[in-house]
């Protein structure tokens, strides 16, 4: 089943993009496919720059998962 696609300029910049996505995270792809690239953003950083100590704390943080369509976990 097709769920996300793009138009590139050329096959090398197809199989690059191939390339990178291939080694995100199930939950950066599932972000990515539903549009949500706050979301993938944010999955990109380090893990210890992406959560605070409360998720009420980091706003960047709480309005991602407030967007993100995690009904698939």
């Amino acid at each position: 089943m097709l769920v996300w696609s793009e138009a590139f300029s050329s096959r090398i910049e197809a199989l690059e993009a191939e390339r990178i996505v291939g080694g995100w995270s199930h939950a950066k792809k599932e972000a990515m496919i539903a549009g949500n690239w706050s979301f993938v953003s944010l999955l990109a950083r380090p893990p210890r720059e992406r959560f605070s100590a409360s998720l009420e704390t980091n706003g960047v943080l709480a309005d991602a998962f407030r967007r993100a369509d995690l009904s698939w976990a």
